[in-house]
């Protein structure tokens, strides 16, 4: 339920957001082995991580890492598409129709690309350039090329 409300109106996921929604679905994606559990939290907080506006960053950066998980480890083409597409928003810069006093994610932050550069999944992402269809390829790709758009040390894990 989380997920649809959070995909209808950022206004609700927001306020999903702003009482620890994200951090309880990442609680529980990190201790659980039930594949239906973790099919359906990733795509709920799948959709907490995107939307314009994007969330702010601080109410989704522990999302990164299950992510990352489910793109290394996963092999169910809807988990690793709502994965990727979750990671693609996060790398990506700020809506820059957002007039917030709070930044979302900086136009430019290298800071959320460097999570996710450290969780080691790059060559997760490579792999699926290659290996998966359309719905992974593209957010893939969108990763990949932010994490181009980041610091030279970020750019040089994709050699």
């Amino acid at each position: 339920a989380l997920g649809n409300i959070a995909g209808d109106s950022t206004t609700y996921r927001d306020l999903i957001l702003k009482y620890g929604g994200a951090d309880a679905l990442v609680t529980l994606l990190m201790n659980t082995t039930s594949q239906n559990i973790l099919k359906h939290g990733n795509w709920a907080l799948s959709s907490l991580c995107c939307g314009k506006p994007l969330p702010k960053f601080k109410l989704v950066k522990n999302a990164i890492v299950p992510f990352a998980r489910v793109l290394i480890n996963g092999t169910d083409p809807e988990m690793l598409a709502d994965a990727a597409s979750a990671l693609s928003c996060l790398s990506s810069k700020k809506n820059s129709s957002s007039s917030q006093t709070e930044h979302n994610l900086l136009d430019g932050d290298k800071s959320a690309i460097q999570l996710i550069v450290d969780t080691n999944v790059i060559p997760a992402l490579i792999k699926h350039l290659s290996a998966s269809g359309l719905s992974i390829l593209f957010p893939c790709l969108k990763v990949i090329k932010n994490i181009a758009g980041g610091t030279e040390p970020q750019r040089d894990v994709l050699n």
